[in-house]
């Protein structure tokens, strides 16, 4: 009786292991649903939105932002950040814009991304007066909200970045309000360490996808700080 009892406690247990388990699989196989859901909804939700190179000529635009990246320790841009400034000057010189606004990380005084990229459209033939620094762009969440601020609620902006990217900000942009369209700066550079971009927008997209609806406001840090000149605290605001 008493190994009747048991056993009978035994098969409970597996019995309840099993349902825990199938219940654990059922609700990563339901958010892993939800993720590729999400990842979808935005790629194709955008896509729309990027222009193709024959659309550029007399494109009128409020302004073009350019979204930062990696600068080397000799202040150069990598191949990633250059293939985006150069994109965004040829966008530039074809379309009909206002502005272009190089939005980027220079929190730390050593590290400048936006000085990098002003530079290279200065050098590329864009006017110094035209070209706008967001010293506070730590992501693109970040340079959405101030490039907000900077153009207006309605604006029409064409943001530059690798295809991979555009889709988050331009969802982002057309959420915060902004008649956003999006110019790619792929290449045929095959960028270091890409593979693992790839993977982190995948989830990227997840969580702004949830700001996109929420819309959080920015910590003290993100505080938008725009300047035309290239001193950071020169603070201007069109």
């Amino acid at each position: 009786m008493k190994m009747l009892v048991n056993l009978k406690g035994e098969n409970f247990m597996r019995a309840k292991i099993r349902q825990l388990f199938c219940l654990i699989v059922i609700v990563i196989i339901a958010l892993a649903i939800g993720a590729a859901a999400i990842n979808v909804y935005m790629v194709w939700g955008t896509k729309g939105r990027i222009l193709k190179k024959d659309q550029w000529a007399n494109f009128k635009a409020d302004g073009v932002v350019v979204l930062g990246c990696a600068v080397r320790p000799n202040k150069e841009a990598s191949p990633m950040l250059n293939d985006r400034m150069q994109t965004a000057i040829s966008f530039y010189k074809e379309a009909s814009a206002k502005k272009m606004l190089v939005s980027g990380d220079n929190l730390n005084e050593d590290y400048d991304e936006v000085s990098v990229m002003k530079k290279l459209a200065v050098s590329g033939g864009i006017e110094e007066d035209e070209v706008y620094m967001d010293h506070t762009g730590l992501n693109t969440y970040d340079t959405i909200v101030h490039s907000l601020e900077f153009f207006n609620k309605g604006s029409t902006i064409v943001i530059v970045t690798q295809s991979y990217h555009l889709y988050r900000a331009l969802y982002l942009a057309q959420r915060m309000g902004l008649n956003a369209y999006g110019v790619s700066a792929d290449s045929d550079i095959v960028y270091r360490g890409q593979l693992y971009r790839e993977f982190r927008e995948m989830a990227a997209r997840l969580k702004d996808f949830w700001y996109g609806i929420t819309k959080p406001e920015l910590p003290e840090l993100a505080k938008g700080i725009i300047t035309c000149k290239s001193k950071k605290f020169d603070v201007y605001y069109a």
